[in-house]
């Protein structure tokens, strides 16, 4: 059995579609819907699908990292995957995390987006070489866990933004191998492609380089909320 916890904020119109495709997967697992309220009737549409799966609602404060953490501390299953709720899984995905887990204390799954755009892919096939040479996964790649070492790390670190990269960094600054699960998770491009897909990954690079360079993490954030 694997936890998969899902931070939720203002799906309203694509929690069913997730909540479906979820689990019409192949694998023995429980879902914790991590949500924090956006004013929207997300919560309407999960209570109603909660009459038809079995999922557990964890009420939380907003910010990804918060939700996240908060929806781990409902969790007893000794395997822990962080799926957003903007990705979708490979049929065979929690299966191969099951069994990556068996033997490694992190894990993460290779990218691709919705978009076709050649940008996009360039950005999936970057992510998916830093994972696997660099040993660098991002929240979108699905960083999963055994619950020791999630515990051992301190769980993540509670930012408004980053706190993926914090973490991958932490394990690599330690020695621990993240490692790259032969299967998909496709993520929506919305992000991308509302702001611009260029101006998105130089603001990315740039915040990254802040972060790097010891930035304070509130101005990291500003600087992501003014360029967006």
């Amino acid at each position: 059995m694997i936890a998969i916890v899902v931070p939720v904020y203002k799906e309203e119109k694509s929690i069913e579609r997730f909540i479906r495709h979820l689990y019409s997967l192949d694998g023995d697992f429980k879902v914790y819907i991590a949500y924090a309220c956006g004013g929207d009737k997300t919560l309407d549409v999960l209570h109603r699908l909660n009459k038809e799966f079995p999922f557990k609602i964890v009420m939380s404060e907003k910010s990804r990292s918060v939700q996240m953490n908060t929806g781990f501390k409902e969790t007893t299953e000794d395997k822990i995957m962080f799926l957003h709720a903007d990705s979708y899984l490979d049929k065979d995905a929690i299966v191969k995390m099951d069994k990556a887990l068996d033997k490694y204390s992190a894990a993460a799954i290779k990218i691709k987006f919705t978009s076709k755009r050649f940008l996009m892919k360039v950005v999936a096939f970057r992510s998916n070489v830093r994972l696997k040479l660099y040993n660098i996964a991002y929240g979108d790649q699905v960083m999963s866990f055994r619950r020791e070492k999630f515990i051992d790390m301190g769980m993540f670190k509670e930012l408004p933004l980053m706190e993926d990269y914090e973490m991958s960094r932490r394990l690599k600054k330690e020695g621990t191998k993240i490692k790259c699960v032969d299967s998909y998770v496709t993520t929506d491009a919305r992000r991308f492609e509302q702001t611009g897909i260029l101006k998105t990954i130089i603001l990315m690079k740039k915040l990254k380089f802040m972060f790097l360079l010891g930035y304070p993490i509130e101005e990291i954030t500003r600087r992501y909320r003014d360029e967006r």
